[in-house]
C-alpha cells in the first residue's frame, strides 16, 4: 500500500488527539495519479486535497453526486486492550449517486470542516484500495476497510497512531494506514453465454478539438487565445490563434500515452517568427518533466500556412502533451494531429473528416463529444463491423459453428449460441470513453535550475 499523510493534519492531530471524535470525513477521487512512495515528500506538505489538482499527473473525477462525505463512527479508541495505538474507525463511503461508472486510481481523505483557518484540510492520500492502478467503479460500489481480526467490535479503521511520549515533537506522531479496500456491489446483469469483442481504431488523434471545432477549452497559452473563422484547408472552418507579446507558448490537452515511445506531431501553422515543436511527457512517477524538441526550426509566414510534421521520442511515457513555442508575437494553428508511431507522411484526420467511407471517422465517446474529444479512424469500419458482428441467419433451421463462421471471422473463436457484445470506438478493454479534461491554469514554466525537475527545457 502507498500512502502519504499530511504533515499539517499530523501536527493538528498531535495538538488535539480528540480532533476526529464524531467528526465528518470527506473523500476526493482521482481518475489518474502519479505513482508515489509512502510519505512522498512532494505531497506530504500539501494542506488541502484541492491542492493536488494543479500538480502534474493528478486528474480529479468529475461526476454527479461527488465529492462524498461521511461521519466517522466511534472515532478514537484504544484497542486491543493494553495497546497504545489510537484507531480512527471508518464508515462506508457509498458511491450511490455517482450515476455512472468512473475510473479511479487514488483517493484523498480530508477533514470536513475548518482547522486553524484551513478549510477541509487533507488527512491523507492513498492508492491502496485500487491496487495502485486505475479501477472502474460504479454507484453500487463504495470505499471501506477490511475488518481487522485483532480488534473486537467495530474493527474497520481508516488509520492509527501511537501516542508519543510526553515532550516528544509532533514528528514523533507516526500514522499507519488501515486495510482500505473497494466494497463491490452487485454487478450489472448480463445475459449468460455472452462474448465481448472490442473493435479498435487503426489511428487515434490524441489532440482534443484538433481544428478548434468546439472552442479553445483544450488549449493553454501564455498569451491570448482566440478562435478565428478560417481554415488551413481553405474552406469554411476554424483555427486557433495565440497572440500577444513574444514569445508565444501554446500547450495541448494532456493525454494518456500507454507507454508508447514513438510519436508524430503534425499541424498547419502561420504567424510571425520561428516555431519550435516539442513533445512533453512524464513517466508514471511524474518526478520529472521531460521534452523532446528535436532539431527543427520552422520559419513562419504571416499569411500562408506551413505544414509542420515532426517525429518525437519519449521514454516510458505515461502521459504527454504537445507544446508549441514561437519567438514572434502571433501563432495561428489548425489541423493538429498527434498519434503513435513515426507517421509523418500520413494525412491529417479528425472526426469531422469528410473523405473516406461512411463512418470511417468518429469522435471518441460518440457524436456527443464532437469537437471535444479525440478523433478515431478505421479502415472501412462499417464493413468491418458487419464482418465481425453480422448475424443474418434467417431461414437457417439449425445454427452451427459453420453457419456462424460464414457471418464473420470472429465466430471462429466464439462457440455457436453465444451472444456477441460489440464495443466500438474504444482504446482498450473496458474503456469508459471518458473525454479529456479541459485545460486550466498556466503553461508549464521553464527550468529555473538543474534541480527544477518540473520545469520544461527552454528550446531556444
Amino acid at each position: 500500500m502507498t500512502t502519504v499523510f499530511s504533515t499539517y493534519f499530523r501536527d493538528a492531530l498531535f495538538a488535539t488527539p480528540t480532533l476526529l471524535d464524531s467528526a465528518s470525513v470527506g473523500i476526493r477521487l482521482f481518475r489518474s495519479a502519479p505513482s508515489f512512495s509512502a510519505n512522498d515528500a512532494r505531497y506530504s506538505g500539501i494542506t488541502t486535497a484541492a491542492g493536488l489538482t494543479g500538480l502534474p499527473g493528478w486528474s480529479e473525477v468529475v461526476a454527479p453526486g461527488y465529492p462524498l462525505a461521511t461521519t466517522v463512527g466511534v472515532s478514537r479508541r484504544v484497542n486491543p486492550p493494553g495497546s497504545t495505538n489510537n484507531y480512527i474507525l471508518l464508515s462506508l463511503f457509498s458511491f450511490t449517486g455517482l450515476g455512472s461508472s468512473i475510473e479511479v486510481e487514488a483517493v484523498a481523505y480530508y477533514y470536513n470542516g475548518t482547522i486553524s483557518g484551513t478549510v477541509n484540510p487533507l488527512i491523507m492520500i492513498t492508492d491502496t484500495p485500487f491496487s495502485g492502478q486505475r479501477m472502474v467503479v460504479s454507484g453500487v460500489d463504495g470505499l471501506t476497510s477490511n475488518p481487522d481480526t485483532s480488534m473486537a467490535g467495530a474493527n474497520r479503521w481508516l488509520f492509527s497512531w501511537a501516542t508519543p511520549a510526553g515532550g516528544a515533537p509532533s514528528t514523533a506522531l507516526i500514522q499507519k494506514e488501515g486495510p482500505l479496500a473497494v466494497l463491490r456491489g452487485a454487478p450489472a446483469f448480463e445475459t449468460s453465454h455472452t462474448q465481448h469483442v472490442w473493435l479498435y481504431p487503426q489511428r487515434v488523434n490524441l489532440i482534443a478539438n484538433p481544428s478548434f471545432e468546439k472552442d479553445t477549452a483544450f488549449w493553454l497559452s501564455n498569451r491570448t487565445i482566440t478562435r478565428v473563422a478560417e481554415s488551413a484547408l481553405g474552406v469554411g472552418s476554424w483555427a486557433g490563434r495565440f497572440a500577444g507579446t513574444a514569445p508565444v507558448v501554446a500547450e495541448s490537452n494532456i493525454f494518456d500515452t500507454q507507454f508508447e515511445e514513438r510519436w508524430t506531431v503534425q499541424l498547419m501553422a502561420k504567424g510571425n517568427g520561428n516555431l519550435k515543436v516539442g513533445f512533453v511527457w512524464w513517466d508514471g512517477s511524474f518526478e520529472e518533466t521531460a521534452v523532446d524538441w528535436g532539431t527543427e526550426t520552422w520559419k513562419l509566414d504571416p499569411t500562408n500556412y506551413t505544414r509542420v510534421a515532426v517525429a518525437r521520442t519519449g521514454y516510458q511515457t505515461f502521459q504527454g502533451l504537445v507544446r508549441l513555442e514561437c519567438d514572434g508575437n502571433s501563432l495561428t494553428i489548425d489541423n493538429v494531429l498527434v498519434e503513435k508511431g513515426y507517421l509523418k507522411d500520413w494525412p491529417y484526420f479528425d472526426g469531422d473528416t469528410t473523405y473516406g467511407a461512411r463512418d470511417d471517422f468518429t469522435w471518441y465517446g460518440g457524436s456527443v463529444n464532437q469537437g471535444a474529444s479525440y478523433s478515431l479512424w478505421y479502415n472501412n469500419k462499417r464493413a468491418t463491423y458487419g464482418r465481425l458482428f453480422a448475424q443474418d441467419i434467417e431461414g437457417v433451421a439449425v445454427v452451427t459453428d459453420e453457419v456462424m463462421t460464414q457471418q464473420g471471422f470472429v465466430y471462429q473463436w466464439v462457440p455457436a449460441g453465444m451472444t456477441v457484445q460489440p464495443h466500438i470506438d474504444v482504446l482498450y478493454p473496458h474503456d469508459l470513453q471518458l473525454p479529456p479534461a479541459s485545460r486550466s491554469g498556466t503553461v508549464l514554466h521553464y527550468r529555473a535550475s538543474p534541480s527544477d525537475l518540473q520545469g520544461v527545457v527552454n528550446p531556444w
